[in-house]
């Protein structure tokens, strides 16, 4: 997290992940993402992944009330109000729908609250509560009572990945 030159939010994304076998590389996925946002409103996005050589981008930006969308997935307008796919931002929770930061696409999902539970971040332990992401992806999401975020998991490709924030904000 930052701020630009204008003094808005910027939250930066920066994935690189493999998953293998000992040496072998059986999945790859990179992504880089940008999103810019002021008075709580998403004001840009920009992003490119690379999903295990299925490469895409997007790059959105706020016109009125809604964002115009030029990505590999999806091209258009959506509504302002629309949450990227970067799952730092709590309000992904009461969303059933979200923009992918890597392509565009517009991702349905559906949210459920699965209880609370203490987890260990950052060395310390911290009172979270639990969220189910159904989706393409089912992916299990931790918040604090503050609404941070903490972490995520989901499996692919019989694989488990985990996200543990490493440094708390």
């Amino acid at each position: 997290f930052g701020q630009d030159s204008q003094g808005r939010l910027t939250a930066t994304t920066d994935v690189n992940l493999k998953a293998g076998l000992g040496p072998i590389t059986v999945f790859k996925y990179e992504l880089d993402a940008t999103e810019v946002w002021e008075d709580g409103q998403l004001v840009s996005l920009t992003g490119q992944v690379d999903d295990d050589g299925d490469e895409g981008s997007v790059k959105a930006v706020r016109s009125g009330n809604g964002l115009e969308v030029e990505g590999t997935e999806y091209d258009g307008v959506v509504a302002g109000s629309i949450v990227p796919s970067s799952h730092w931002n709590f309000a992904a929770t009461n969303s059933s729908k979200l923009l992918s930061t890597g392509n565009g696409e517009i991702l349905e999902v559906t949210v459920s609250e699965q209880g609370n539970e203490t987890i260990r971040v950052a060395g310390e332990e911290i009172e979270t509560t639990r969220y189910l992401m159904d989706s393409d992806i089912d992916v299990m999401l931790w918040y604090d009572q503050a609404g941070r975020w903490m972490k995520l998991a989901f499996e692919t490709r019989g694989q488990d990945i985990e996200y543990v924030l490493a440094k708390l904000y």
